[in-house]
């Protein structure tokens, strides 16, 4: 049987390329949830890095939240190749059930797709 889970392979694990997304990328929110989205410079699969700040949390309640994010952007992926993305979390997000937080998720993951389907959309977003 197969291992499930967030794959490495489509993980940014350099803390400098997170810093490039969110400092070039397209910013999307919901909430505490943030997501950003830059184009990558070469054709591939959609990379994700994670960013769940500490918060004065201990490291179990960290690596929870960090791990329902990798479930979601596993489960719910943006439908474009090509792009760099980081999820965010604020400090209010530790406050979320799963359910809110998948809710949040997959809004976001809509207007992106939606937005990659239709370059020409003119929408503002936070």
């Amino acid at each position: 049987m197969g291992k499930v889970g967030f794959a490495r392979k489509y993980s940014i694990r350099s803390s400098k390329d997170i810093k490039k997304v969110i400092d070039n990328g397209r910013l999307y929110a919901d909430g505490p949830l943030k997501m950003h989205l830059l184009r990558a410079g070469e054709p591939g699969p959609v990379m994700t890095g994670f960013a769940v700040p500490k918060y004065g949390r201990t490291i179990v309640v960290r690596n929870l939240l960090k791990r329902r994010l990798q479930e979601l952007t596993r489960l719910y992926p943006i439908a474009c190749p090509g792009y760099l993305t980081v999820v965010r979390i604020s400090k209010d997000g530790y406050e979320d059930s799963f359910p809110e937080l998948r809710r949040r998720f997959t809004a976001l993951v809509e207007r992106i797709n939606a937005d990659l389907a239709d370059p020409n959309r003119h929408r503002k977003y936070p």
